[in-house]
């Protein structure tokens, strides 16, 4: 699949060992990842460290590596990105399954269906991941927030922010305006307050 013989396979082959003494994975699997970061287009430069990276992330978010190294590229492609930055977009994951009611691996099944969408609407990565973060277990599963979020993307004309507000979910939309009306009873409240102050001293 490298497309590498002699030295260049026997020097693969020591970084797998290498990695297998570090990471707690056995050899074949950190190899399969190997294959997984070839196939997915990753610079040869960038082939040992990313699977250094991926197999990081996959072993502290309980994750699937194959998964973990595809998710990872996707976002980097759509969002054309350097491919250096692996390891914080695993980490934005990481704390996302911590946040939200979803796992490493199911967000890493789902964001490569929306990243695409999300990147062309100018959503950012943040954005998009606080998106699952806020609305899994709210809206739905990680799949139905991903197939909704989906939807939305696709639907023409609709702007950035308000596609962002609609994703998000209609319990935080209601606690938006919930939060705009609490702040228009305070000040109602406290310009009375001040008008009956002004009303005693008169």
């Amino acid at each position: 699949m490298a497309g590498k013989t002699g030295n260049d396979l026997d020097s693969l082959t020591d970084s797998i060992k290498e990695l297998s003494k570090n990471i707690p994975m056995v050899r074949e699997e950190l190899a399969g990842g190997l294959y997984q970061v070839i196939s997915n287009g990753v610079p040869e430069d960038n082939w040992i460290s990313f699977l250094e990276q991926s197999s990081k992330a996959a072993v502290g978010g309980i994750a699937d590596l194959g998964q973990t190294v595809t998710v990872t590229s996707t976002i980097i492609k759509n969002y054309g990105l350097e491919w250096d930055t692996a390891g914080s977009i695993q980490d934005k994951i990481q704390k996302t399954a911590k946040n939200g009611v979803t796992s490493f691996e199911q967000l890493a099944a789902a964001l490569p269906r929306v990243s695409g969408s999300a990147s062309q609407l100018g959503i950012s990565i943040d954005e998009l991941m606080a998106v699952f973060a806020t609305t899994t277990g709210v809206t739905g599963n990680t799949a139905e927030v991903s197939t909704a979020r989906a939807a939305i993307a696709s639907t023409t004309g609709a702007i950035r922010l308000m596609n962002i507000a609609i994703a998000s979910s209609p319990y935080l939309i209601a606690a938006a305006s919930a939060a705009v009306l609490a702040v228009g009873i305070y000040k109602i409240c406290t310009s009375s307050n001040e008008t009956e102050e002004a009303q005693n001293k008169a």
